[in-house]
């Protein structure tokens, strides 16, 4: 049961590097930094029970992450943000859920770093089965900055909210690349 560093490219606006920290196992600390991250999804979002979050986080398919700032005097302790990213059992489509930035740490561009990580994942489960996967994501429409930043990420909105939906959904084709 260890967790999982996976290092991947990008920085914040002072230059310190972002590492991903993808969470296979839960353990009590990380389950700890979730938590602190969860109540920042939406105000109103009720507390998530660690027993309930653990399971969450290990549901088949689903690659849950821990986003945190590592520096030398802060070494990958202090969360910045979370997502997590669900492949259907089919395999045809992969959902972006818990997408959330730290508000201390909103306004470096960090949730379209997280974002995109999480594009580039979808695109290499992509290549690596050979089938095209439609990225799917939901978003209330007062979170108007995510909102924006998924369309100018490429995302398409395919269903607004209104008619007993209360978030604007959005959908992303991503084909295997061919080399």
């Amino acid at each position: 049961m260890n967790d999982k560093n996976v290092p991947v490219s990008g920085t914040s606006t002072d230059a310190n590097p972002v590492t991903f920290i993808w969470l296979r196992a839960t353990s009590a600390h990380l389950l700890t930094l979730a938590d602190a991250m969860w109540c920042h999804l939406s105000p109103d979002a009720p507390h998530v029970p660690k027993a309930k979050m653990r399971a969450r986080m290990c549901e088949s398919g689903k690659h849950f992450w821990l986003f945190a700032l590592e520096t030398s005097a802060l070494p990958a302790k202090h969360p910045l943000g979370m997502a997590s990213l669900f492949y259907t059992a089919d395999s045809s489509v992969a959902e972006i859920h818990e997408v959330v930035v730290d508000p201390a740490s909103r306004g470096q561009h960090l949730g379209e770093q997280i974002v995109r990580m999480l594009i580039e994942h979808a695109r290499h489960e992509a290549m690596r089965r050979r089938s095209p996967i439609d990225l799917e994501l939901s978003s209330k429409p007062k979170r108007v900055a995510a909102n924006t930043l998924y369309l100018k990420l490429g995302f398409l909105c395919i269903a607004p909210a209104g008619e007993g939906r209360d978030s604007n959904h959005y959908r992303m084709a991503i084909a295997p690349q061919v080399e």
